[in-house]
This record gives C-alpha cells, sequence and structure tokens, in this order.
C-alpha cells in the first residue's frame, strides 16, 4: 500500500476539490459537464454531484480506512530522512537523529 499511498490521497483530496468547485457552481475541472451547463445548472443537479463525490469519498475511505491519520508513517517509510524528529514517536528520537544525520550510515 505504501507504494500506492500519494495516488490515494491525492485522490482523495482531488475529491474534495471537486466537491467545493460543483458547491460554488465552477465546472471546470469537468470538461464535458462545462461544456453542457456552463454555470446554469438545477440544483437538484448540484446535489446529485455533490452526492455522488461524497460517495466516492466515502467508499475510498472505507477502501482504506485510516490512510489519514497513516500519513507520518508512510512518509517515515518512503523517505525518512525528509521527516521532522517532533513527527517521530518520543521514544525513536534519539535513534531517529542518529540515523538521520550519520555519514556513515
Amino acid at each position: 500500500m505504501i507504494v500506492h499511498y500519494g495516488a490515494i490521497r491525492t485522490f482523495i483530496i482531488e475529491l474534495q476539490l471537486w466537491k467545493r468547485c460543483i458547491q460554488k457552481r465552477n465546472t471546470t475541472s469537468f470538461p464535458c459537464l462545462d461544456e453542457l451547463v456552463n454555470e446554469n445548472y438545477s440544483d437538484s443537479l448540484k446535489t446529485e454531484i455533490e452526492d455522488h463525490l461524497q460517495g466516492l469519498e466515502n467508499e475510498f475511505h472505507r477502501y482504506f480506512p485510516n490512510i489519514s491519520n497513516r500519513n507520518f508513517e508512510f512518509n517515515l517509510a518512503r523517505n525518512p530522512f525528509s521527516s521532522q524528529v517532533d513527527n517521530v514517536p518520543e521514544a525513536l528520537r534519539e535513534e531517529f537523529l542518529e540515523l538521520r544525520f550519520n555519514s556513515v550510515a
């Protein structure tokens, strides 16, 4: 899952962005829809699109539970040297610093 973590997080954030755009009646992220409606569409269609995007986000959270809570773990595994010491569990901080700044390692 670490390999796909970035793509999964990106898609969830894109879904949230798209929902905010639809709430503002901005359809530029959806070229075909934008061409058809050009900001002139009913409240019921707007609600249907918002519900659909929310449903997709809910399904992703169901398939990948706690993905937001595991951000630190995945970042540490992918690139431990970019992590901040304050984000490392207290019991591991000294060892983390030794590994991070040991030029022999």
